[in-house]
């Protein structure tokens, strides 16, 4: 049956609504990993203000802050991958800490492989726009391929070109609609969550940043586990179907 991106973005839906309590505890990694960082500057700048801690001591710290927040984001959205892969194939939900732990030696390899990515997309946009696009389509598939099939790093590299080739237009499209589809519908919930944030810290000048921070983290904790299935649905399609079987 063909590919199409209609199909992509209501089976990823599903899977995300009918498994949401396996994915809860990834949204509430990925909230505090957001949120800590924001509260800590706005407590550093009161307590600069006290004079009770200096620049020197407060950016060390904050330093260590934003590492953790973001080795905590990269780790759940590596774990989140492993997770949608299982229940794709079968239904099987391992608890977050399994998977946790599971996922906790391929941190190095996967960031190594990000960094691979991002440094040939950037060098190709660099000398010509249109191959850093093109780049950026051939190495998308690159973690799950790293994560859910245990390939090497340049082997995830090629396995992720391999699954572009001869349908680069495709499945560029098969990327760019769910995406659109997701952060249409994230924007649309964060207004409201905009709204009340807003009413409840609206008296409270100061932590009025801190109230937005807080309703901007939470949507996009709650979304980002949804783009993570998008890209393992989408990978696993890509995977199954043979080149001249994908339609818009």
């Amino acid at each position: 049956m063909p590919i199409r991106a209609r199909d992509v973005i209501l089976n990823s839906l599903s899977v995300y609504l009918r498994h949401w309590k396996a994915y809860l505890p990834y949204v509430g990694i990925l909230l505090v990993a957001s949120i800590l960082p924001k509260i800590f500057a706005l407590l550093g700048i009161s307590l600069e203000v006290h004079n009770r801690i200096t620049q020197a001591i407060e950016d060390p710290i904050m330093m260590v802050i934003l590492v953790i927040s973001w080795v905590a984001i990269f780790w759940s959205g590596l774990a989140i991958m492993e997770t949608t892969a299982s229940v794709l194939k079968g239904g099987i939900v391992i608890h977050w800490k399994d998977m946790m732990l599971d996922t906790a030696r391929k941190i190095i390899p996967a960031f190594v492989l990000a960094v691979i990515a991002t440094i040939l997309i950037t060098i190709g946009s660099i000398l010509v726009v249109v191959p850093g696009i093109i780049l950026t389509v051939w190495f998308w598939f690159s973690l799950p391929a790293l994560i859910i099939d245990n390939q090497t790093i340049i082997g995830s590299l090629k396995a992720s070109k391999d699954l572009a080739m001869n349908r680069w237009w495709r499945v560029a499209w098969l990327i760019i609609a769910p995406t659109i589809v997701f952060a249409i519908l994230s924007f649309i919930v964060l207004l409201p969550v905009l709204m009340v944030s807003n009413l409840v810290f609206y008296a409270f000048d100061s932590y009025n940043l801190l109230g937005v921070s807080f309703a901007t983290g939470i949507v996009t904790a709650l979304f980002s586990p949804l783009f993570m299935v998008v890209l393992v649905d989408l990978y696993t399609r890509l995977k199954q179907q043979p080149v001249a079987t994908i339609t818009k």
